[in-house]
């Protein structure tokens, strides 16, 4: 009813067929214009909001498993270097001695000077040595025996020198050693 009124209003009914095809195409292209304007910004814009914050969040999620990633690697790492420490209460001095008496030189160790300091919640333990009258194989064997001790232990100072000028198959090595023994748990 509304329509009709409308339409004899604009005079609708004294335009050519023509004429009115135009105004319904007009009408219908106006109507799907403001159907589309109220959905895209009622509905299409905050779609598009959401997409980009999705995606926005989505890369953070992926940064974070890289992160996480990562942190178990470390850890990981930490856990197995933790438990390659030596126990508390464990003396470097007996360590090296140990070593020595395995690789059978045990006598050519001497002059030990033991060291220890706090380095966060462990303590580093060093000690400096002299391995005295031992041949290079003696000692690149009791090198390798340290290096590959159960506890972890390594080199931090090595000078090897021979024992007299005359007799050059003897070796003298001055020897630093490392370990570090957590503290705190």
């Amino acid at each position: 009813m509304a329509f009709v009124e409308l339409s004899k209003k604009l005079k609708l009914d004294e335009l050519s067929e023509r004429d009115r095809i135009i105004a319904s195409i007009g009408g219908v292209v106006l109507v799907v214009a403001i159907v589309y304007f109220v959905l895209s910004f009622f509905i299409f814009s905050p779609l598009t909001k959401e997409k980009v914050r999705y995606e926005k969040n989505l890369s953070v999620l992926k940064e974070l498993k890289q992160i996480e990633s990562e942190f178990n690697g470390i850890n990981e790492k930490y856990g197995r270097f933790i438990s390659s420490l030596p126990p508390r209460g464990t003396d470097i001095s007996s360590m090296i001695l140990r070593i020595s008496r395995s690789a059978n030189i045990e006598a050519n160790v001497g002059d030990m000077k033991p060291l220890s300091r706090r380095v966060g919640d462990f303590k580093e333990l060093s000690l400096k040595f002299t391995v005295d009258g031992i041949n290079t194989e003696e000692l690149v064997n009791f090198l390798s025996k340290i290096e590959n001790y159960r506890n972890f232990i390594y080199i931090d100072e090595l000078e090897i020198q021979p024992k007299s000028s005359k007799d050059m198959r003897f070796l003298k090595a001055v020897i630093k050693v490392k370990t570090y023994i957590q503290e705190k748990s």
